[in-house]
């Protein structure tokens, strides 16, 4: 079972590789200003090899989730975080169906199922390092603290884009967006080797 964790580090490794890559195949396509979703963005060429890469990550978190719940655990709240971890990876899977559109365009039902879903993944996010740390904070402290200074990382630079964006300062939209995401591929690929080392 614990092999199981190898899905999590190849499903971190695809979005990090898709994302670096992705920058040089989208024409005008800035790390700083743009939204990792505009890779898909809707009304634009679509890269294969971004579009692949994301649903392979989405679809191995599900696998991971999936998994992991039929190992049939009586903690409560662990399985709580496998729940949303698939929640997660499904979210994505719909983000890809309803892609984002431009900044400037006019929101329409697919802008709208998009930001819906990645909504739900946010908070998705959040949940699972913050339930993650009540867990294991009395059996597994660094980790747990790990994964509390995960939630708070998510959580600050969230409300700073929500806040940049209210206030039509999206220059560095990009940037901020991949601390919030990249704290959690990060904390995906600890989770995985940790149970690549573990027998949980």
């Amino acid at each position: 079972m614990k092999k199981r964790g190898l899905l999590l580090i190849i499903a971190g490794l695809m979005y990090i590789i898709a994302v670096i890559a992705g920058g040089f195949m989208v024409e005008n396509y800035n790390h700083i200003y743009n939204a990792i979703s505009e890779l898909s963005e809707k009304g634009q060429n679509k890269v294969l090899f971004i579009e692949i890469s994301f649903i392979i990550y989405n679809i191995l978190i599900v696998i991971y989730s999936f998994i992991s719940i039929m190992y049939k655990r009586k903690n409560l709240l662990i399985n709580i975080v496998y729940i949303l971890l698939g929640l997660i990876g499904l979210s994505g899977i719909f983000m890809g169906i309803f892609p984002q559109e431009a900044r400037d365009s006019e929101l329409t039902i697919v802008g709208i199922m998009h930001f819906i879903f990645a909504g739900i993944a946010a908070f998705a996010t959040m949940a699972v390092a913050l339930i993650t740390f009540f867990n294991y904070i009395k059996k597994e402290k660094n980790y747990a603290f790990y994964s509390l200074i995960t939630f708070i990382i998510i959580f600050i630079s969230g409300i700073s884009n929500v806040i940049l964006m209210n206030n039509n300062i999206d220059s560095f939209f990009g940037l901020v967006e991949r601390i919030t995401i990249g704290s959690f591929i990060i904390w995906l690929i600890v989770t995985g080797y940790r149970d690549l080392k573990s027998n949980s």
